[in-house]
Parts: C-alpha cells; sequence; structure tokens
C-alpha cells in the first residue's frame, strides 16, 4: 500500500481515537475534552459512540469484509435515525442518556441528544456503508453522499469561526459540537479520497460533478444563514427595546399598587405591612386572577392591572410570558415557557417578595429593509442554483461531444491508416496538421518535406488562392522516387486534403494484380465444374472453358446470353427463381439438381449459386457452378441395388440359419434320446465301457445343440434392435442373474446408475458375460463387478469377476468364433460367447477391450458412444 492510499486509513483512525476520547471524557467527567469551550456545544455521548462505530465500518469495508461493514453501517443508520424520530415526533425513547447522565447542556434542547445535523450526517455516511463502490452509480452516490457531509460539516465549523450560530444549529434545537464536525471533515475526505484513488488516470466528469453539486447546494444554504442570522439579531434587539418598554409600564403600575397598598393596609405597623405579604393566584370561573395576601389581617388587593399590562403588550408584540416568583412557581402567562436565546427576563418586587416576568418572541422579528434582504438573497441563491445546473448540463453536453470527437477522431485516424495511399490535411500556408503512416515522408511537417521544390511552390500557390475544386500533378519526392499528389479543399473549411500515391510502388501492385487475375483466370479456365457469372438479369457475363465445350460454343456466342437460353433441361425453370432469389439476397448460397440437354443427351447436375456485390461495376454479380454427377448417381443407384441384394442374402441367411440350426437339431435329439432308452432299458445289461460309450453320445449331442444355438445367435448379433432406451443398470443387472439362479452362490456388484443405451444388445451381451463367469469359474461361487464410466463422448461398461482370468497372450484369439482355452473335451462351451459379444459391440460403434480385472478374473470393457456421435 502507498503513502497516498494509507492516508484515508490514518484519517478514519484519527476519528476512532476521537471518539474514544471524547467518551473517556464524558466519564471521567471533563468539560475541555467534552466542550472544547465553555460557550460551545458538547458532543454528545452517542455521537462520540457513532463517531467511533463510523471508524469501525469504514476500516472493515475497505479490508474487504462486507459482512462485519454492513452490520455496523445498520447501527449507525439506526441510532441517528431515531433521535430525528425523536425531534420530529416529540418522544423519549431513553436512548440519549442510555449510557451516561450529562453534566453539561450548553446549546443543548435536549440532554444527551445529538443534534439534528449530526444525525443527518451519520445517516448519510451509514449510508455509504451499504453501497458497492463497483458499480457505477452506487460508487457516485457514495461520492455525493461524502461530499454532502464534509460541506456540512466545514459549514457548521465556519459558522463557530464566525459567531454564526444558524450554521451548526438548527434554531432552538442541540447545536453540533465543533470537534464533531472537524470529525465529520475527515470522515468524509477519506471517503472521497479512496473513491478518487480508484481512478488511475484523470476523475471523470461524473464523478466531478457529485463532489460538485452538495459544494453548491451548502452554499445556496449559506447565503440563506445571513438572513437568518440578521433577524435574530434584530430579534435580540427588539427584544430589549420591548423588554425596557414593558418594565416602564410596570413599573408604573406597582407604583399604582403601591398606592392602593398603603390605602388598604392603614393602621397596621409599617414592619407588618411589609413582611408579612404573600402573592397568591385564585381561580375563578372565567380565569385565574392573582391577588396581593397580608398574611395576617388577611386582607388582600387584587393585581389584575398588573397581569392585564403584560398581557396587553404580549398579544401587541407577540411574545409569551411567565411571571414567576421566587419559588420558580408561574403566577401568570404559560406554566412551561422555553429559554433560548431571545428570552427577555426583568426581575421585579413587590410587597417584599422577588419576581421574575420572562418573555419569549414567537416569531422572529422583520421590518422592510430585512425582507427586501431576504427576498434579494433567495433571488441570487436560486439564480446561482439555476446557473449552475445550467452549467452542469453545458459541461456534460461538452464532455459528451469531447468523447464523441474523441471517439470520431480515433475511427478517423484508424480509417486514414488504413489507405494504400498517402494522407494529409494541410492549412492554407502548407504545414502538415494531420496525416497517415503511408505518407511518403511520415516525420513531414510541411507540404516542401513531401515533394521537390518546384511542385511544391505550384501546390502553395494554389492553396493561397485556389481556383479550381482540386488540383492534380506528378512529381517526385524529395528522394526522386515518382509521385501523383492530389489536392483538394474541404467544403466549409480552410484547410485542404492531400493525396499521395507512389506511382513505384502502384505499378508494382499493378503487375501483382494482373499476376493474380491471370492466376484466377486460369484455375477459373481449368476447373472441371461449367462455371459462369451473372449480372442482376441473369445473363451470362463471364463463362469458363468447361461450359463452353459442353454446349459447342465460344465464350463470345454465351456473352450477353439470358441463362434461361442456355440451360434446356428438367428442373431449369426453378433453378432461375432460386438464382433470382439469391441475387436479391446477398451472401447466401442455395444448392440443386438438375437434368440438362447436353449434346443430344440428359445428363445430371448439381448447380450451386452465390451472389455478391461487385464494387467495380456497381452491380449484383451472381456466380453459377454446374458439377456433372452422372457417375455418382451411377454409383448411387449400384449401391441402392447392393444393399438391396444384401438385404436379401441377409435374410436367405436367417433362414438358412434357422433352417440348418432346426433340420440339424432333430436328429441330435433323436440320437440323444435313443441313447437316454438304451441307458434306461438295458443300463444293467450293458458294461461299464458300453455306459461310457452312451454318456459320450449323450455329450456331444449337447454340445452340438449348443453349438447350433450359438452360432445362430452370432450370425444374428449384428442385427439386433438398437433402439436407445433408459435402463436402470443394477435391476437389469439383477434380472439377468436370476435367469440363472445363482443368487445363493454368485454376488453381484453394480453401480446404482441409469444409462441411456440400446436395450436388446446390452442384455444379450451381459447374458453371455454371465454364462462365460459362470460356466469358467473355479470355484462353486464367486463375484461379478459392473462399474460405469461416463463422459461427454459416450459411456464406458466395465465387467469382472473374480475367476481365473485368461492370459493376455490369448485376448486377441478369444473373440474369434469357435475359439475355447480348455480342451472341448473338458468344457460345455462352444467357444462362442466371447466372439458374440465382440460382433455386437462392433454393430453398436462400439471398441471392446480385454485386461484383467482388480480381483484377478476377466475384465471386458465396452465402450459405446453416445446416441447423437453414433
Amino acid at each position: 500500500m502507498d503513502h497516498a492510499h494509507r492516508l484515508p486509513r490514518l484519517l478514519v483512525a484519527f476519528v476512532g481515537l476521537l471518539g474514544v476520547i471524547v467518551i473517556i471524557g464524558w466519564h471521567t467527567a471533563s468539560p475541555t475534552i467534552v466542550q472544547l469551550s465553555p460557550n460551545w456545544a458538547p458532543m454528545q455521548y452517542n455521537t462520540a459512540l457513532c463517531m467511533l462505530l463510523t471508524a469501525c465500518m469504514l476500516l472493515a469495508d475497505w479490508a474487504a469484509r462486507t459482512r462485519t461493514a454492513r452490520i455496523l453501517a445498520t447501527a449507525l443508520i439506526a441510532l441517528p435515525l431515531l433521535t430525528l424520530v425523536q425531534y420530529l415526533t416529540g418522544a423519549d425513547f431513553g436512548i440519549d442518556q442510555l449510557f451516561i447522565t450529562p453534566f453539561v447542556d450548553t446549546q443543548t434542547s435536549h440532554p444527551g441528544r445529538m443534534a439534528p445535523n449530526t444525525a443527518l450526517a451519520f445517516i448519510m455516511i451509514g449510508a455509504t456503508g451499504w453501497l458497492r463502490p463497483e458499480h457505477r452509480y452506487q460508487h457516485l452516490l457514495i461520492t455525493a453522499l461524502a461530499s454532502l457531509t464534509l460541506w456540512l460539516s466545514l459549514l457548521a465549523l465556519m459558522g463557530y469561526l464566525s459567531n454564526l450560530t444558524p450554521a451548526y444549529g438548527w434554531g432552538s434545537l442541540t447545536a453540533m459540537a465543533a470537534h464533531t464536525a472537524i470529525g465529520f471533515v475527515l470522515l468524509s475526505a477519506a471517503i472521497i479520497l479512496t473513491a478518487l484513488f480508484r481512478y488511475q488516470a484523470e476523475a471523470p466528469i461524473e464523478w466531478q460533478l457529485a463532489c460538485a453539486a452538495p459544494l453548491m447546494l451548502m452554499l445556496i444554504l449559506a447565503f440563506q444563514l445571513v438572513p437568518i442570522r440578521n433577524s435574530e439579531i434584530l430579534r435580540e434587539e427588539k427584544t430589549q427595546a420591548d423588554l425596557a418598554l414593558l418594565q416602564e409600564h410596570i413599573y408604573l403600575k406597582l407604583n399604582w399598587l403601591d398606592l392602593m397598598l398603603n390605602e388598604n393596609f392603614t393602621g397596621l405597623p409599617s414592619s407588618e405591612v411589609s413582611n408579612h405579604f404573600a402573592i397568591r393566584v385564585q381561580s375563578t370561573q372565567n380565569a385565574s386572577v392573582p391577588l396581593l395576601f397580608h398574611m395576617g389581617s388577611q386582607r388582600f388587593i387584587s393585581l389584575t392591572p398588573l397581569k392585564e399590562t403584560i398581557q396587553t403588550f404580549a398579544q401587541a408584540n407577540d411574545y409569551s410570558y411567565q411571571l414567576a416568583n421566587a419559588q420558580g412557581i408561574a403566577l401568570l402567562g404559560a406554566a412551561d415557557l422555553p429559554i433560548n436565546t431571545f428570552t427577555g427576563q426583568l426581575q421585579l418586587t413587590f410587597g417584599g417578595e422577588p419576581l421574575t416576568l420572562t418573555i419569549t418572541p414567537n416569531t422572529l422579528a422583520s421590518n422592510n429593509r430585512l425582507t427586501e434582504t431576504n427576498t434579494f438573497i433567495l433571488a441570487i441563491s436560486l439564480t446561482t442554483l439555476v446557473g449552475f445546473f445550467v452549467i452542469l448540463r453545458n459541461i456534460r453536453r461538452r464532455s459528451k461531444a469531447e468523447a464523441e470527437a474523441a471517439a470520431l477522431y480515433a475511427r478517423f485516424k484508424q480509417a486514414i491508416n488504413t489507405f494504400n495511399e498517402g494522407f494529409a490535411i494541410l492549412t492554407p500556408d502548407g504545414t502538415i496538421t494531420d496525416k497517415n503512416n503511408k505518407l511518403n515522408n511520415p516525420h513531414a511537417k510541411h507540404l516542401c518535406d513531401l515533394i521537390e521544390p518546384t511542385a511544391a511552390r505550384e501546390l502553395l500557390d494554389y492553396l493561397y488562392s485556389p481556383d479550381t475544386e482540386s488540383k492534380t500533378l506528378k512529381t517526385t519526392s524529395r528522394d526522386g522516387a515518382p509521385l501523383a499528389v492530389n489536392l483538394a479543399n474541404i467544403p466549409g473549411s480552410d484547410s485542404f486534403v492531400l493525396v499521395s500515391v507512389n506511382l513505384r510502388e502502384s505499378l508494382g501492385q499493378l503487375k501483382v494484380l494482373e499476376h493474380q487475375q491471370a492466376l484466377i483466370n486460369s484455375a477459373f479456365n481449368a476447373s472441371t465444374n461449367g462455371l459462369c457469372v451473372l449480372d442482376g438479369k441473369l445473363t451470362v457475363v463471364k463463362a469458363n472453358q468447361t461450359l463452353c465445350d459442353w454446349f459447342k460454343k465460344s465464350e463470345a456466342q454465351l456473352l450477353g446470353q439470358p441463362l434461361a437460353n442456355v440451360l434446356l433441361g428438367e428442373n431449369t425453370t426453378k433453378l432461375i427463381i432460386e438464382l433470382e432469389s439469391i441475387s436479391a439476397n446477398p451472401g447466401i448460397t442455395r444448392e440443386l439438381e438438375i437434368k440438362l440437354n447436353i449434346d443430344n443427351h440428359t445428363s445430371w447436375m448439381q448447380a450451386r449459386g452465390a451472389s455478391e456485390f461487385s464494387p467495380d461495376s456497381k452491380s449484383m454479380l451472381t456466380t453459377l457452378s454446374l458439377k456433372c454427377i452422372d457417375q455418382q448417381k451411377s454409383l448411387i443407384e449400384q449401391l441402392n441395388q447392393s444393399i438391396l441384394e444384401l438385404s436379401k442374402s441377409n435374410e436367405e441367411l436367417d433362414q438358412f440359419a434357422y433352417v440348418a440350426s432346426h433340420d440339424l437339431k432333430s436328429p441330435l435329439v433323436g440320437i440323444k434320446n435313443i441313447s437316454d432308452w438304451l441307458d434306461e432299458d438295458y443300463h444293467h445289461l450293458l458294461p461299464e465301457e458300453g455306459r461310457k460309450h452312451l454318456q459320450l453320445i449323450r455329450s456331444r449331442c449337447r454340445r452340438m445343440m449348443t453349438l447350433l444355438d450359438d452360432l445362430l445367435q452370432y450370425s444374428r448379433a449384428g442385427r439386433l434392435d438398437k433402439a436407445y432406451d433408459t435402463i436402470d443398470l443394477k435391476s437389469f443387472a439383477q434380472d439377468i442373474l436370476s435367469m440363472y439362479d445363482i443368487h445363493q452362490t454368485f454376488s453381484l456388484h453394480c453401480d446404482d446408475t441409469t444409462l441411456h443405451a440400446p436395450r436388446v444388445p446390452l442384455e444379450t451381451l451381459l447374458r453371455n458375460l454371465v454364462n462365460n463367469s459362470i460356466k469358467h469359474h473355479h470355484c462353486d461361487s464367486g463375484n461379478i463387478y459392473i462399474t460405469v464410466e461416463e463422459t461427454s463422448r459416450g459411456v464406458t461398461l466395465h465387467y469382472s469377476d473374480d475367476g481365473p482370468g485368461i492370459d493376455e497372450k490369448y485376448y486377441t484369439n478369444v473373440i474369434k468364433p469357435f475359439t475355447t482355452l480348455a480342451p472341448k473335451d473338458k468344457t460345455e462351451g462352444s467357444g462362442m460367447g466371447l466372439a458374440i459379444i465382440a460382433k455386437i459391440a462392433d454393430s453398436l460403434n462400439g471398441k471392446l477391450t480385454l485386461g484383467r480385472g482388480p480381483e484377478g478374473g476377466l475384465k471386458v470393457s465396452l465402450r459405446l458412444p453416445n446416441k447423437e456421435i453414433q
């Protein structure tokens, strides 16, 4: 982390330390820490706590601990939000003195409650904890909220420095403390710096406006503070003047009441008259009347004239008032009168009892001059606001226009750099203001640096006084290369466009183009396909030699002929319609098979058409390719005939296999039955050797019948139903094993999975494998293992057992028909099992591999492709 990116974290850490210090100041009852100055508002305990929460939230957010940061942001928003609700509703939720009882209440409307502008600033900073700077508009909103907090706190600091109380205190509510404003300045500056560091280059205009817009709002607010402060000063002065006037009226009334007092209490000792009086308030049906009681004689005098004097004055000058005794009990006026900077008090004494008269203005004072000033400042503020938004709109438009101009210039530079010619923009004095990299002198700054002096003077004369739209001449460059130069005025401008062509390079390029054209013509005429180029009306404009040879005409005879007159045969009308569609929709191709009448016979042709716009002829050209496919058609007919004959042969083979199997098995069944009868009827007469011969006859019959069944199954193995189906492999394998009734001797271990495979071939394959496992196992019991591997290209089925297995050198032979490793006299098999499996795998486009399984037995792996691949 560099020093610039470390600065925001240092600022936030300092603010967190400030919050901790103020919290300690409240607990240690230190006014200097809490208040800074006796006349300044204190930083409330909740404010210091929120300062600490803000520092922790920002550090957690910058450490990528988003969840922790959002929890702290929620708490930071909740406490100030509840404070604002208390101000708005007059409620008291008990949060102001939740942690500590305040001992300082300077400029505090509610003890312990943070200022409303402080609460608003905390809500704005807390909201930044929920916004993500990765999103463009949320990033701008973070900057705007931080900027608004910055200018709001700076306004409060300037208010303290200039004694402008409305800048840091809203009306009679609690004011923002000076060190609270300092903390907000540091916090918002840290957030703005972090947002600025996200831009590697210059910050975009949107971000700058997000910073400047709150400044304009604060300036307008500052303009309004001046007349507000003037109204406050005028109100204070008027209150003091009114209080002095009221004092004169009250003293007159008091003197009159003193005379009444002397008349009503004549005859009493003077000491008793002055020391035994008390003022009481007697409530009647219509009003409360203050009375002066003499404690000894129970005589009294009404103070209604005094009440009328004060009440008349208060109503006439829009004051609220209160007359209270020494104990603070309200005798006249409001029972609970709020005290603020505009409140005036007058100390009175009557009947020996001290009284306090308090008056508070209900509204700020105003006069015509002050109203005119306020109107003028308001007009200036509105004009400034409108001007700011106009400037903002113009800046935005200018920024957009500059971006569009930069993009347009980039496209312009990219375009001129693709030119094969040299390109430059000149002023009337020949200075080069822009150029591409194909100019003959890329470092040239003036026309004279490009061409020889005589031609340069001639072109300069044209620049000074152009008499034609453009000027072209042949000249040479400063190094002697031949050039062709064209100079033309740009309409609506005093600049000129210069295009220079290196004739030496152009001649070389022309030769290259001629060579390429010769190659194209050679390939065009050497093609075995008939090729022709058609214009928009499908008229022949070029034909190759093959096409001319087919129709026994020269190219000159074909040129200008409508295609409909050239091509005669079946489907040619449909071809013409397709070519018209292609001509109307460039970029597409169409293919069609047609029959053409060529040299008194009919030939099959594959026609392919495509169209493109030709910049040279400024028209649509269609290319038609005709390929003779008579040989392919003949081969297809032969192939279809072969397929038909093969199908018929397969049917005859199936019939032969079935008949052969049935006819050959019938004598074998007879022989077997006769040997069984002989054994049953003459068992006791036959010697041991004769019984062995009968047993051998029966064994050979069974082997022959098995061989015939396997031969029939082998002949049909490649023609099984290959329809794919969804197979539950485990239950599928269990059903096959249940056919052999070996569930008590052989155990199946199979993957519980679902396959998409051909059901009938897979069933035949597994039956042969299970049969081999049972037949060739060296024990009476064993295990069979079936696993599956699935890939994007197909599925591989692995089958293995724990039998004796097969030596690797026999893997190639065992899949051949009639192959057994054990002597035929010692096995009941025909040697067709693995051959049938191999033929099934081949018919499914699969691959069969043999190996040794983990348990030592034979492992057969069959890889089957997906249905789509197959």
